[in-house]
């Protein structure tokens, strides 16, 4: 029945202005695409042409000017190339493009304001365990250079910061998020892999039994804002490095934006954790603890599921 199809037509101006945009982020695509991997510029410079002669969204046009004027420059294109280069000059001076072809040096080098560097400054605060500033700037610039080949390696990075601080469904989610939008970006391609397959053997949020463990660890819990936790962890290292029987090392780990954790590992079972949590009490480190094999410790930093443990204990 032709009705049923002629029913599916969009009609109302929202779904078609929703198509066109759809449309021109395609073709956009399409010409990075063309350009950077295959080095295809004819088929690149006709996919930027069109999308500029279709009234795309401000946010493509500037980007979709420069990169046609790369794909010109790479065409032997001089005429069209220098005035494609003086449009982006005039209409847009202030931006990051204009001051590129204005000086071209500055694409060779490492601008300390340019995607990669300030990528890298958030990478350093990420590794310091800055999570909720890394999420934060991390959509910021994902904004800012929107449409750029660096802007999914923001989401990408926001979404494993986003692990990090809530938790498993919270990655999960995030991860899928630029799956979906990205699919062909490396990122995407690696967010996909993570949620559907590395991801599933951490799915479960149940605790094993401690004793069927070898591998056991000391755990002592502290407020985000406390801070004693270095001079507590300076103590405790000072103590470990005297012991001549076993070999034990301390980590400082982050939970969630309310507590942080300083770790003991390298004991064999939960008597001899217990055992010897007593022993650090006596020599002076005397703060609540809880004992925790390394599988469920993983399970309680990727589920973020702390009360249920410290319940069931």
């Amino acid at each position: 029945n032709p009705k049923t199809y002629l029913s599916q037509i969009p009609n109302s101006q929202v779904e078609k202005d929703s198509i066109i945009k759809e449309k021109n982020f395609a073709y956009y695509q399409l010409g990075i695409l063309y350009k950077e991997k295959f080095k295809e510029y004819e088929l690149s410079k006709n996919k930027f042409v069109d999308l500029l002669d279709s009234q795309p969204e401000e946010r493509l046009i500037l980007p979709s000017l420069y990169n046609l004027y790369k794909d010109y420059v790479e065409l032997k294109d001089d005429k069209n190339a220098e005035a494609i280069k003086k449009e982006i000059i005039s209409k847009y001076p202030g931006s990051r493009y204009a001051q590129i072809l204005l000086h071209p040096e500055l694409a060779l080098q490492k601008d300390e304001n340019g995607p990669d560097a300030i990528y890298e400054r958030l990478y350093s605060k990420f590794v310091s365990h800055e999570y909720v500033e890394v999420i934060k700037e991390c959509e910021k610039y994902a904004y800012q250079f929107e449409t750029e080949p660096i802007e999914t390696k923001f989401i990408f990075l926001s979404a494993t910061a986003k692990g990090k601080l809530y938790g498993y469904t919270e990655y999960i989610k995030a991860l899928k998020d630029l799956a979906l939008k990205f699919p062909d970006s490396e990122e995407g391609k690696r967010a996909k892999v993570i949620a559907t397959q590395e991801m599933k053997k951490l799915s479960s949020k149940r605790f094993k039994p401690i004793k069927d463990s070898d591998r056991i660890k000391i755990v002592y819990k502290f407020e985000v804002s406390d801070d004693s936790i270095d001079a507590f962890k300076v103590s405790l290292d000072k103590i470990l490095k005297e012991e001549d029987v076993f070999v034990f090392k301390s980590s400082k780990d982050f939970y969630n934006i309310e507590y942080k954790f300083i770790v003991v590992h390298g004991l064999k079972s939960e008597q001899g954790a217990e055992a010897y949590a007593k022993i650090l009490s006596k020599k002076g480190l005397n703060k609540d603890y809880f004992v925790i094999s390394s599988d469920n410790y993983q399970t309680l930093q990727v589920h973020k599921n702390l009360k249920e443990y410290l319940k069931k204990e």
